[in-house]
């Protein structure tokens, strides 16, 4: 019974961290999706709407701007990408009883935190209207994400307390 249980937490271990990588890759792609199609999404999240005004108005402002702040979230994003591709290495290093360091998982927590205070807010943007079909895939697409940390980060605690409830086992027996 414990020895199925392992391997489903392995499992579990690997295929959620190649999800939450995958995933962050989708956000990066989205990212240059939005800045190829001309969406001012994130410029319109982050600024006040009179300052956006006086930015459309100013010829080549909007322009500027929209690059500039596209480079932020693209650098920001490759850092969580960054975070994503050491949980996910570190997760399959546990899994294949490698890693003992418990690092990576306060990394997920904290991942998971900010995370969930993103979704938030973009849940707060549905509800005053201003989504568009493209806003609420993405939406969900980071509620998956949500889920498979929270699966990655369950995992990750249940197989060491089922490694640790077996290795006592063995010194009691």
């Amino acid at each position: 019974m414990n020895e199925r249980l392992i391997r489903k937490y392995q499992n579990t271990l690997m295929v959620a961290g190649r999800g939450i990588v995958l995933l962050g890759l989708w956000n990066i792609a989205k990212v240059f999706v939005f800045f190829l199609g001309g969406s001012d999404f994130f410029l319109r999240l982050e600024i006040s709407q009179e300052l956006y005004q006086e930015i459309t108005k100013m010829e080549g402002g909007y322009k500027i701007v929209n690059v500039v702040f596209t480079c932020i979230m693209l650098l920001v994003l490759t850092v969580d990408l960054i975070f994503r591709i050491v949980i996910a290495k570190s997760a399959a290093a546990e899994a294949n009883g490698q890693d003992k360091s418990c690092a990576y998982i306060v990394i997920a927590i904290i991942m998971l935190c900010i995370m969930c205070s993103g979704d938030t807010a973009l849940g707060i943007e549905a509800k005053e209207g201003l989504m568009k079909v493209e806003y609420i895939i993405s939406t969900v697409v980071e509620f998956t994400s949500v889920y498979a940390l929270c699966d990655l980060i369950n995992a990750a605690i249940r197989l060491r307390l089922l490694r640790k409830k077996c290795s006592e086992a063995e010194n009691a027996g």
